[in-house]
């Protein structure tokens, strides 16, 4: 038996938007990463598909500025999650107040 995720609901903020993704895929694995500072600033979000190079389609749906990865397990790596951490925490959150 594979865990497939079938959302019915979504938890949000009222009259803000909020995306539901689910992949087409059955029984793939996928991780989604998302970055949130103190202050409460949000970076766009990390996620990683089952692969070894990222499909022309990955994205499609994501968040704007989404960052999407392959990794063969489907799971996140230390090198992923330091190319993440450096790339997105640096560009969307050093300069903003």
């Amino acid at each position: 038996m594979k865990n497939i995720h079938d959302a019915k609901r979504v938890v949000g903020i009222a009259g803000k938007h909020v995306y539901n993704i689910t992949a087409m895929e059955k029984g793939e694995t996928s991780t989604y990463l998302a970055g949130i500072s103190a202050v409460g600033k949000a970076v766009p979000p990390l996620i990683i598909h089952t692969g070894k190079t990222v499909g022309k389609n990955w994205k499609n749906g994501t968040p704007y500025n989404s960052v999407v990865r392959p990794s063969p397990s489907g799971w996140i790596t230390k090198e992923i999650f330091f190319e993440y951490s450096r790339h997105m925490f640096v560009k969307f959150l050093k300069f903003r107040k």
